[in-house]
């Protein structure tokens, strides 16, 4: 373990310097591969954590994304169920106007109509009583 500290920091791991690969043993050499390793797999897993990062904030910043929009989309349902039901409320209420309009209209004729019948009859009956 103080072998591989030692290849960590820098330092050489005997009396022999790390440039001369020569005069190391194979066990020197074997620690020197596994730390390479080590670190090879620390930087494997860094860009895979940090791929998986930008995954998930790509996914949310869709997910946000997509939720807006069907926000959007109900909302403009909603205003336009909203304009529909106030639109059929005023035709409505103009329908039940022209038919109390058509009604007042009628009465007003059938009284003009009955007004005109009885001065008929009464001028029929002034014609047989001259008569």
């Amino acid at each position: 373990m103080q072998t591989i500290l030692r290849v960590k920091m820098g330092y050489p791991t005997h009396s022999t310097d790390l440039k001369n690969p020569g005069n190391q043993t194979t066990l020197d050499w074997a620690e020197v591969t596994r730390f390479q390793q080590e670190r090879d797999r620390a930087a494997i897993q860094k860009e895979k954590d940090i791929l998986e990062n930008r995954k998930r904030e790509v996914r949310a910043i869709l997910d946000k994304q997509t939720n807006e929009r069907m926000a959007v989309q109900r909302r403009k349902e909603e205003e336009r169920m909203k304009y529909e039901s106030d639109l059929l409320a005023r035709c409505n209420v103009e329908i039940e106007a022209e038919k109390q309009k058509q009604a007042a209209y009628k009465a007003r004729l059938m009284q003009e109509k009955e007004k005109m019948e009885k001065l008929k009859t009464d001028q029929l009956k002034d014609k047989q009583n001259k008569l």
